[in-house]
């Protein structure tokens, strides 16, 4: 088929079907352009969000799993600004509960803290793993980008004006809440089992698979492929 294709197919290059942009050149496009998908890397998308929520004229919407200090404080600057201009900015992240320490569940209530005094709505879900941003129901931002937690050099996020598919991004959105609160080393307890056995200097989980990302991730837990545990 690579070989048919190779040879009748015309090559088209991804930048022909969704560019790649740069926060500048959003003032100067067209509506058609700017309704286009495209993306935006991660150095990028900071002045990019910037522009459009300058714009924003009734909601914005932001879906961030995680909070850090230093995003949360510098956005907010912004948000109030906003909420000050009449508009609602709702923000949708994760329950501190779900932290793996009693540090960091104060440390996000902290940062929930800030973003309610400037105004913010602030909504929690257990489990969310969105990294969404929804400005008066019209401009979507969506990819890998965490807006209000530090972003690594390979995230990246997607732009395209169209209020139909804020719809549908929010119905999925909904229809994907868990009904199952996170795995918690500090909280978790499954039923009828240790919560983890020692063996020399090495502790093992009982973990269920659906949970092992929650486990690598908030203690660091690797999998044992002789004991079959983490």
């Amino acid at each position: 088929m690579l070989d048919h294709l190779e040879a009748h197919a015309q090559c088209i290059s991804v930048d022909q079907l969704i560019p790649v942009r740069e926060a500048a050149q959003l003032a100067s496009l067209s509506e058609e352009e700017l309704a286009r998908p495209a993306f935006f890397p991660a150095d990028e998308v900071p002045r990019a969000v910037s522009w459009d929520i300058d714009r924003a004229s009734r909601s914005i919407e932001v879906y961030c799993p995680f909070l850090e200090p230093r995003p949360v404080r510098t956005w907010s600057t912004q948000l109030a600004k906003r909420v000050a201009d009449g508009v609602s900015v709702t923000v949708r992240t994760r329950p501190p509960e779900e932290q793996s320490s009693d540090a960091a569940v104060e440390r996000v209530r902290g940062l929930v803290e800030e973003l309610r005094a400037v105004g913010c709505q602030v909504e929690f879900r257990e489990r969310m793993h969105e990294k969404v941003l929804i400005l008066d129901a019209a401009a979507l931002w969506h990819a890998s980008l965490n807006l209000l937690a530090n972003s690594g050099p390979t995230d990246l996020m997607m732009r395209l004006t169209d209020p139909a598919a804020c719809q549908r991004v929010g119905r999925v959105i909904e229809r994907a809440r868990k009904e199952r609160a996170a795995w918690n080393s500090r909280t978790s307890r499954p039923a009828g089992r240790p919560t983890a056995t020692r063996d020399g200097n090495r502790l093992y989980l009982n973990v269920p698979y659906a949970e092992k990302d929650e486990a690598k991730r908030l203690l660091g837990a690797r999998w044992d492929n002789g004991r079959r545990q983490w």
